[in-house]
């Protein structure tokens, strides 16, 4: 199977029998796609999402650490 990184909404880190962390969720605006059995599921997951950052930076979320910050002395009242 081949998803087009263009056409990818989301990647999600899944867990099979509701507790082993070994799948990846990936969701395009017609289908979900669910594969499992990651010996490194969060390296592959990692690599995905970065590649798609790349591809989609609209739709990825910002990375950890990344992003706005709200600085802390501007307080509204």
């Amino acid at each position: 199977m081949v998803i087009a990184f263009a056409d990818i909404v989301e990647i999600e880190k899944k867990a099979t029998a509701y507790f082993i962390p070994n799948a990846i969720q990936i969701s395009t605006d017609s289908a979900k796609h669910f594969f499992a059995s990651f010996l490194s599921r969060d390296q592959a997951y990692d690599l995905m999402v970065d590649i798609w950052r790349i591809a989609r930076p609209d739709l990825v979320p910002p990375k950890e650490g990344e992003g706005s910050v709200q600085d802390v002395n501007d307080v509204s009242s």
